[in-house]
């Protein structure tokens, strides 16, 4: 979670910095370094996440 929440603050750092760029070049440079930043983040939660508990008949 640490680790994902620290990948999210890049991409939004680099949003931030895109937004105030002159450049072209580097604005959409920016944007897909947050994109990446993001990927990687979400794929960061999807491994932390615990597996699904199967039901039990217990429990119906």
């Amino acid at each position: 979670m640490a680790q994902s929440f620290y990948l999210r603050e890049q991409a939004d750092r680099c949003r931030r910095l895109a937004h105030g760029a002159n450049d072209a070049v580097t604005r959409e440079r920016l944007l897909s370094l947050a994109a990446e930043y993001d990927a990687k983040a979400t794929s960061q939660d999807a491994e932390e996440e615990p597996p699904p508990r199967l039901a039990t008949q217990a429990e119906d």
